[in-house]
Formats: C-alpha cells, structure tokens, sequence
C-alpha cells in the first residue's frame, strides 16, 4: 500500500513538473508549408539507436507540414541534428529553517486583602508560540546543460537554410530524459522570427504528444 502511495505521488508530480528551454532560430529561403522531400540524419551520433529514434521523432514532426521523407538522393532539403550533455556544475541554494519562537509560561502569587479576611493566589500564565524562520540553511546540487541543435539544408541551393539550437538546464544528466521535450521546444511555432530567442515551457508528461 505504501509503495503504491509512492507511485502515485510520483505520478503526481511528474505531472506538474515543468520543463524549460531557450530556443534560437535563424533561417532565410525557407518554405515550411507544402511538400518537400527532406532525409533526416545524426552529426557524430554517440549512440547510433539513440539517434535514430530522435530522427524518427523529427521526421514525424516534418511530416506534419506535409514534407515527404525520401532517400538522400532525391531530397532537397537535407535536415541534421546534434545533441550533447555537459558534465553539469555545482550550484548552491539556500532554503529558510522554521521553528517555534515565543512561547512563555510565568508563574504569579501574592496577597490580597478581602472583605473576609486576607487570602493568597498564586497561577500560571502562559503566550502561545509562533511558527516563523528562525534561520536558513544551505545545499548544493548538481546541474547540466542540454542543447539540441538542427540545420536544414537545401540541396538545391547548395546552402545551409535554417539553423535552430535549444539549451535547457537541469537534474538529468541524461539528455534521453528530455529529449522529447527539447525536440518539441525546437518546433513550437517552427520556423519562429529568425534571429528571436524564445523561452518554452512544457509539461514534462505532454511531450512527445504535439
């Protein structure tokens, strides 16, 4: 019961997560809408499974706007992809400590004189206590950097038409692991305003489904 709770509130959480990039796109000649015949391929793939299932993603996404994928030789526009992963940096954070503050007891007595003779009383005050920062801590964590670059070139012209590049920042030292997302960064609203840096936040459980 308790490891399905766990699974649950992961669930949850991966939910709300939000994933976000930088992207920059530069492109002149290029036509988006229409049929064009285009091939997909990796710059210096380290992992040649890997690669192979992000230029299926990207062709599918090329598909979208009507290209048509066909062999080398008879594309026209010729579309590359690289991606890499730094071997992250330490950063610090801070994080405020709560505790109780106040909070007293004080102890009374005395004499009084009464219509019925002197009498004595003595009791117990007390302040409830309150809960605020009483103080702040440290932690560090580790971070690493994830770009994702395109360039589409166009055969016929003999020249590069497009450039995009996407650079996010994270936990994951695992490009896979955001892969889906970076990708889909790349293409929201593709081709874009050359030269325009955009931010792009997505749902980490919503990519892949654009």
């Amino acid at each position: 019961m308790k490891k399905m709770r766990a699974f649950i509130c992961l669930l949850l959480l991966c939910s709300c997560t939000k994933f976000h990039s930088s992207v920059t796109r530069f492109h002149k000649g290029l036509d988006v809408e229409g049929p064009k015949t285009f091939i997909v391929s990796a710059q210096k793939p380290s992992s040649k499974l890997e690669s192979q299932s992000y230029a299926k993603i990207i062709t599918g996404k090329l598909k979208s706007f009507g290209w048509i994928e066909s062999k080398r030789q008879n594309a026209k526009y010729l579309v590359k992809f690289s991606y890499s992963i730094d071997g992250g940096k330490t950063a610090i954070t801070s994080y405020p400590i709560y505790g109780s503050s106040g909070g007293d007891s004080t102890y009374y007595s005395g004499n009084i004189n009464a219509p019925y003779g002197p009498t004595s009383y003595r009791g117990n005050s007390y302040t409830i206590p309150t809960l605020s920062v009483v103080g702040t801590g440290t932690a560090t964590y580790q971070t690493y950097t994830r770009t994702f670059k395109v360039i589409i070139y166009d055969s016929k012209k003999k020249k590069d038409i497009f450039d995009g590049v996407v650079i996010s920042s994270g936990s994951s030292n695992s490009f896979s692991t955001v892969a889906t997302c970076m990708i889909d960064s790349m293409f929201q609203g593709f081709p874009g305003i050359s030269g325009e840096t955009i931010t792009v936040s997505l749902y980490l459980n919503e990519c892949g489904r654009m």
